[in-house]
């Protein structure tokens, strides 16, 4: 419409909203679960399935289940990114502090 009435795309949305008229969404359509599905996923979830196993189970976004997981009150299992040494999943060893306050090297031995 700007290139057509030659003006700046910015006087188009300016003009639509004093008219009152809505913004127009872009890109993909928002996608749903039903109340059903709802249901199903809150099921699924307190038996222990995890949030892209219902991401494929459902075939919607992640994104998605974690929100209507969010608006049910359940709260979503987070992945800690900053956890430090042994208390980080992918630690193999390396230097701990003991109660004593001296440093020990520690490392895993694959059989």
């Amino acid at each position: 419409m700007a290139e057509y009435y030659e003006c700046d795309k910015a006087t188009i949305v300016k003009s639509a909203s004093c008219l009152g008229l809505p913004k127009r969404r872009l890109g993909p359509p928002r996608q749903k679960l039903s109340d059903g599905d709802v249901q199903t996923l809150i099921q699924l979830w307190n038996e222990g399935l995890s949030a892209n196993a219902l991401r494929i189970h459902f075939g919607v976004g992640k994104r998605i289940i974690v929100r209507h997981l969010a608006e049910n009150g359940l709260v979503v299992r987070q992945y800690a990114k900053n956890a430090k040494g042994v208390d980080n999943w992918a630690w193999r060893g390396g230097r701990i502090t003991n109660s004593g306050g001296y440093w020990m090297i520690r490392f895993v031995r694959y059989v």
